[in-house]
């Protein structure tokens, strides 16, 4: 587009003519009017001037529709430029829309993919639900079923447990049946007894008991387990056992030994005491605290019988106790305070 040359425009000139000669119009006028003397001038030299003025307008306009058809090239080489552009901005948009399209139909292709992926995977997951939901159906029942089995077995169980146990009670007890005749001697040093036994128990059964005559021994020997691993006072010796002729003969000795009396037999502290079975000896061992609790009161009289209870009688009035913590209980907190507060 050409730029137009600096200073006035065409159009201002043409304007500025066109001014001038309306003034030179009214001046020529006002001259008439004022001072009729200027009438006198040449009409040649006015003629003159218009004729110049009318040309240099002439050449103005021209001038003018020379710059209006420069300016219409400018503007339609301007126009042209601009259409250009847009052709460019259109192919820009153009490129631009099919990678658009490009891209939407790519992302659509992954998308659809992703779905059908996604589809199989569901569909794969909710069978392999359904099939875990079948196997718990499936394992619930087998449960409820074992959960029968073991309730029967259960029962079974415990059946057994009560038929064991009484069992095992007389078991216990055949046992202790067949002890009766025996008794133990505990507290005999390790060889003291020599190679006859059964001379030494029966007179060490008399000596300690005051006996007029020792009692007939069937078989006396030592508990058949090892040798203890210490000698001298640290040595602890095993027990005796002492079978005897009859059972009265057991229960008469028995009843002369008084609970918690001391038995010398030479330089030993020794007891004397019933052959139980292990279960019952252990049974009977819980009542020791509370027979060491009433030991020396007054107006009391207690005794562990078989297999294992325990009787305590004060004041006339007898409990007996297979609980050994009931038993010290009740020893503790009335028998004992009773008798204390009688005595106070």
């Amino acid at each position: 587009m050409k730029n137009t040359s600096p200073g006035q425009s065409p159009q201002r000139k043409v304007s500025k003519q066109l001014l001038k000669s309306q003034e030179h119009q009214e001046t020529a006028t006002l001259t008439s009017g004022v001072d009729s003397g200027m009438a006198t001038r040449s009409k040649t030299e006015l003629i003159t001037k218009e004729k110049t003025e009318m040309e240099e307008l002439k050449n103005s306009v021209r001038d003018l529709k020379n710059d209006v058809k420069a300016g219409n090239l400018n503007l339609m080489e301007n126009i042209q430029s601009i259409n250009a552009g847009n052709e460019k901005i259109l192919a820009g948009i153009g490129a631009l829309q099919k990678k658009v399209d490009d891209v939407q139909e790519e992302l659509t292709g992954k998308i659809t993919k992703v779905a059908e992926e996604s589809t199989k995977m569901f569909e794969a997951v909710h069978e392999t639900i359904s099939a875990n939901a079948n196997a718990v159906k499936d394992l619930e029942a087998v449960v409820e079923e074992m959960a029968g089995e073991m309730e029967a077995m259960k029962l079974e169980l415990d059946s057994l447990k009560s038929q064991f146990t009484k069992v095992s009670d007389k078991c216990v007890d055949l046992e202790a049946r067949s002890r009766r005749q025996n008794i133990r001697i505990r507290g005999v040093k390790e060889g003291a007894e020599g190679e006859n036994t059964r001379e030494f128990t029966a007179n060490l059964i008399k000596h300690v008991l005051n006996l007029p005559e020792a009692p007939v021994i069937e078989e006396a020997h030592r508990v058949p387990r090892f040798k203890p691993r210490f000698t001298g006072e640290q040595a602890y010796p095993r027990q005796i056992i002492v079978k005897l002729r009859d059972i009265p003969t057991v229960e008469a000795l028995l009843k002369k030994i008084k609970y918690g009396e001391k038995m010398i037999y030479g330089n030993d502290s020794i007891k004397l005491l019933r052959d139980y079975p292990y279960e019952i000896v252990q049974k009977r061992r819980k009542f020791s605290q509370t027979r060491e609790a009433l030991y020396g009161v007054k107006g009391v009289i207690s005794g562990v019988f078989y297999p294992a209870r325990m009787r305590i009688t004060f004041k006339g009035i007898s409990k007996t106790f297979t609980n050994p913590l009931e038993s010290l209980k009740y020893a503790k907190e009335i028998v004992v305070k009773a008798a204390a507060a009688e005595e106070d």
